[in-house]
């Protein structure tokens, strides 16, 4: 699993389709092992991308191009905004960045991605928990 140094949790090679950064939550893709940058905020994800090209772009127009994918414990992500330690995250928008769980309204469906391991800003490379679930936020 290229791209993958000790200490990250359980990793796949996924097929890049279309172009994502690296450190971003990255969803299903089209094919049975593919991954891609998600369509929206706050989707399920398959989980965070950890690696990246010279320019640091991962990108599915390169032919074979292969992507470890962090699907469950620790990994590095980029936050979407400020983030504390122990926050649950969920997907900000189609740029795969993490952000803050809160403020969502009443009888919403939430996808966490990760719990935040390290504080941040908006574009910092920060360290997460990869820990997938999905939760409704009670009635108003």
């Amino acid at each position: 699993m290229a791209g993958v140094g000790a200490g990250y949790g359980l990793a796949r090679t996924r097929d890049a389709e279309g172009t994502f950064a690296a450190y971003t939550a990255v969803i299903k893709g089209t094919g049975a092992n593919q991954a891609k940058a998600p369509g929206g905020a706050n989707v399920a994800a398959l989980g965070i991308a950890q690696d990246k090209g010279d320019d640091g772009v991962v990108s599915g127009d390169l032919k074979f191009r292969q992507v470890a994918v962090v699907s469950q414990g620790p990994a590095k992500a980029t936050a979407g905004g400020n983030v504390a330690i122990g926050q649950p995250l969920k997907i900000e928008g189609v740029t795969g960045k993490l952000i803050a769980v809160g403020g969502e309204g009443a009888d919403l469906t939430v996808n966490v991605v990760a719990i935040a391991q390290s504080p941040g800003a908006d574009t910092d490379i920060i360290d997460v928990d990869v820990q997938p679930y999905i939760f409704t936020t009670e009635s108003a």
